[in-house]
């Protein structure tokens, strides 16, 4: 193998060494196009795996080479105002005061140092909410200073359907949400509390429909009334404001068959006594459900309170756990669960 001559060696090697590297770029539009794609990677990295505050950094790092080398370039606001995105972003996701710094410098300079930019506007508006104060958690509503009670739970069979009636001596918010296994649904009324005359546990019925109603209490000043909807087709929930009270309406899936008389009927419920089981408190329970106020905006109509002060027709059959002091409002419409 011939070997080349040293003075052509060496002409060669001055030569190479005069000619500048191909790769770097030589022009503010090839800086910036450079920047502009390492962004745009770091972007499309992010769709797949997190990019880690070092790729965020150098990111910026190429549109600030833009600005080092080129401040008179008109790619430079551009530049600075990528930057100072990214920088802001990466503060933002890892909370590193140095990024939160490198955005307020590029902002900084966009506002001073190209003041006829159309970035100024952007850059004083991205400042403001740079150095404005983190926002701080609301302050929690105060609690009623007064539980409302529960006066009366009250229980009136009629032939076409079964009504449970809360009596309460104010307004208050509840929740309601229907259950399976058996059915039944659950009332959760807030910062209320049963009254001396409402008994805790469970009373049942003689009858095919909503033939249990139970009350507990749960934590947090909550008192939760439990209403079978065993033999209920539907059921619907109301509510008014004179007097104070919540109403289930639970239609029959079949007519009730020869009720007994309103007294005796009331005679027998009245008299029952919960077992020790049956009044323990209900175990805790999250429902589903928003909180709905109590009472509604459309409050029943005095008149047809009036007229629900008649005794109920001799195929009616009435029970209570307490006894009312005031009447029962009159039927309303059923409507799905």
């Amino acid at each position: 193998m011939s070997h080349l001559p040293a003075c052509l060696l060496v002409a060669l090697l001055l030569t190479g060494a005069g000619q500048p590297a191909a790769s770097a770029p030589a022009t503010p539009r090839e800086l910036y196009t450079a920047a502009v794609a390492r962004e745009q990677a770091l972007r499309a990295k992010d769709g797949k795996a997190k990019p880690g505050i070092g790729a965020y950094r150098a990111a910026v790092s190429a549109y600030d080479e833009v600005v080092r080398r080129f401040p008179q370039s008109g790619y430079v606001d551009n530049a600075l105002w990528q930057g100072a995105t990214l920088a802001r972003e990466a503060f933002e996701r890892f909370g590193q005061p140095r990024d939160r710094a490198t955005a307020r410098r590029m902002l900084a300079l966009i506002v001073s140092g190209y003041p006829v930019s159309p970035f100024v506007p952007k850059a004083r508006e991205a400042l403001k909410r740079l150095d404005a104060p983190p926002p701080t958690a609301a302050a929690p509503a105060p609690r009623p200073t007064k539980a409302v009670r529960l006066r009366a739970v009250t229980r009136l069979a009629l032939t076409d359907r079964v009504r449970v009636t809360l009596d309460l001596d104010g307004a208050t918010t509840y929740h309601s949400e229907r259950v399976e296994n058996p059915p039944r649904v659950l009332l959760d009324l807030a910062e209320t509390s049963p009254g001396p005359g409402v008994p805790r546990g469970t009373l049942t019925y003689q009858d095919k429909a909503a033939d249990y109603v139970r009350v507990g209490i749960q934590p947090n000043h909550v008192t939760r009334v439990v209403i079978s909807l065993d033999g209920v087709k539907r059921y619907r929930i109301s509510s008014s404001d004179q007097p104070y009270r919540i109403v289930v309406d639970c239609e029959r899936t079949l007519p009730a068959p020869g009720a007994p008389p309103p007294a005796a009927a009331r005679r027998a419920d009245s008299t029952r006594t919960p077992s020790p089981r049956e009044a323990a408190p209900l175990a805790s329970r999250r429902l589903q459900t928003a909180w709905t106020v109590a009472p509604t905006a459309r409050p029943i109509d005095a008149a047809l309170l009036r007229a629900s002060e008649t005794p109920p027709p001799a195929k009616a059959a009435a029970s209570t756990m307490t006894t009312p002091k005031t009447a029962t409002p009159p039927g309303l419409p059923a409507a799905a669960a």
